[in-house]
């Protein structure tokens, strides 16, 4: 058998877009839902950002830890999925926002195996908040690696920034 026969390729439905990756287009919705609570997670985030990154004062650091604790809550209740990215910059013991050098600490770890030798797929990058947390990422598997969001074409068709072609 030959490798033609033994993979389907499905045929595109009439009237429907798929890009070459195999994605079906959906052209970008008119209204966005939960447009209202969006912002307000939005607001709550960069509300604790910038007590966090201008003040040095415990009361803003408190606020600031209040805000965030305020977002993961409103997140949750009104079922609003934030990004992964804005997930990994929040501590999940004490809310604080994860700043490099501010509030967290960041190495690269690379642990030897029996041999002793150094094996460039066992890297890891771990981000040390000053609550004691300690967030590990294993990223010497595959340094190319994006998750869903990241990659191209994404999110551009929500913004509206790529042009979608139109269905005969």
């Amino acid at each position: 058998m030959t490798e033609d026969k033994t993979k389907k390729i499905k045929k595109p439905k009439k009237g429907q877009n798929i890009d070459e990756h195999g994605c079906i287009i959906v052209p970008p919705p008119k209204t966005v839902g939960n447009k209202d609570h969006f912002q307000r997670l939005n607001y709550l985030y960069q509300l604790g950002m910038f007590n966090t990154l201008n003040n040095e004062s415990p009361i803003s650091t408190l606020l600031a830890k209040k805000y965030v604790h305020n977002l993961d809550i409103i997140s949750k209740k009104t079922k609003s999925n934030m990004l992964p990215n804005t997930k990994r910059t929040i501590c999940k013991r004490c809310k604080r926002i994860l700043i490099p050098s501010k509030t967290c600490k960041y190495e690269m770890e690379n642990k030897p195996n029996k041999r002793k030798n150094i094996n460039p797929k066992n890297e890891k990058f771990i981000i040390t908040c000053k609550c004691g947390k300690i967030k590990r990422f294993t990223i010497g598997l595959d340094r190319n690696y994006k998750n869903f969001y990241e990659k191209e074409g994404t999110l551009s068709n929500v913004t509206g920034k790529k042009d979608i072609p139109k269905s005969k």
